[in-house]
């Protein structure tokens, strides 16, 4: 909840924003989400790919509410999430 708050105390209202609010929104959504599923519903830690696909689809399932350019944007930083959440792990 405090991390909630202290992120809330410094959004950044700009509408040139738009970007990195939507994904910090969906990064942190996301994470909530899997620790939830960790917690409550017995999930399995995979690795932060498996993190990293759920923001990439929370991102999609967002699309219909942004705006023409914004929706472009999103999808270019999807797809390279996408790329880089699929590349097999560097050692």
């Amino acid at each position: 909840m405090v991390i909630l708050i202290l992120t809330v105390t410094h959004w950044i209202a700009n509408k040139c924003h738009d970007i990195p609010n939507i994904v910090c929104s969906a990064v942190m959504w996301c994470l909530w989400k899997f620790r939830n599923s960790l917690c409550f519903q017995g999930a399995m830690w995979l690795g932060e790919k498996m993190v990293l696909m759920w923001v990439v689809r929370m991102l999609r399932r967002w699309m219909p509410m942004f705006k023409l350019e914004t929706k472009e944007q999103v999808e270019v930083l999807a797809i390279k999430l996408e790329a880089w959440a699929l590349q097999p792990p560097e050692i």
